[in-house]
């Protein structure tokens, strides 16, 4: 059974789609991790923070994502933002303006952060993670409703073409959808995404690995996501993403 946070998160989600068609709004937050141990209050840590979040908020909307590292030794700090890959830029910049506002208050005085929205992610840390797959940072929703064996036939279809999409993309960004194996007037829709630090293999590697954790967290749920530190993976039978 869907848990109560889970089902919370999908009844936003659905919630999201009609505002944005209405209000043309979707900057619902999906979760957030804060870890590490505390920084010191009077180091250089927290200001080479400040400038951290403030470069990737002006550098990240332009492109879709950035990556950045300020300080020095103990007092280093890396980080990176990414906005979905079929956002425009003023969405971009919005998403990314809001997620920077909340890591502060999420994650107050923790050396690391990561905030997930609809349309973006903000990550940072005083470990250097950059080009390296994260699958520490995650977290998954799944909806209650079971898929037929036909929709399971092609939810893994539609991944395998959306991987190799991906892997080309410029944004390691792909989405597509599907009527194989659905009802008549249904669709399956899917997205992947990673993290432009990522090399070709490693964003599959961490695709094919989030979506393994998908199957094993979710069975065969019809409705879904799973987002990690570097890559996410969302499929919908009931509207588009």
């Amino acid at each position: 059974m869907c848990s109560p946070k889970a089902a919370f998160i999908l009844h936003l989600l659905s919630f999201a789609v009609l505002l944005k068609t209405v209000l043309g709004d979707n900057q619902v937050q999906l979760a957030h991790k804060c870890s590490g141990v505390k920084f010191r209050v009077n180091g250089h840590f927290p200001s080479n923070l400040q400038e951290l979040i403030a470069s990737l908020s002006k550098s990240t909307p332009p492109v879709g994502f950035a990556r950045d590292s300020i300080g020095e030794e103990s007092d280093q700090v890396h980080g990176l933002g990414l906005c979905r890959g079929d956002v425009n830029q003023l969405e971009c910049k919005t998403c990314i303006q809001k997620a920077a506002q909340e890591i502060y208050n999420l994650c107050h005085s923790k050396k690391a952060g990561v905030v997930w929205y609809d349309h973006c992610m903000l990550k940072y840390s005083n470990e250097d993670f950059l080009s390296k797959v994260d699958m520490q940072n995650k977290f998954h929703v799944c909806d209650e409703g079971y898929s037929k064996v036909s929709i399971r036939k092609a939810k893994k279809k539609i991944f395998q073409q959306l991987v190799e999409s991906a892997y080309l993309d410029p944004k390691l960004y792909a989405k597509a959808d599907t009527q194989e194996g659905m009802t008549p007037g249904s669709k399956l829709y899917g997205m992947v995404q990673c993290t432009g630090d990522l090399s070709g293999p490693n964003c599959k590697k961490c695709l094919k690995t989030a979506n393994q954790r998908f199957e094993t967290n979710c069975g065969h749920r019809k409705n879904g996501m799973f987002y990690t530190g570097s890559c996410y993976i969302r499929y919908e039978t009931n509207h588009t993403i």
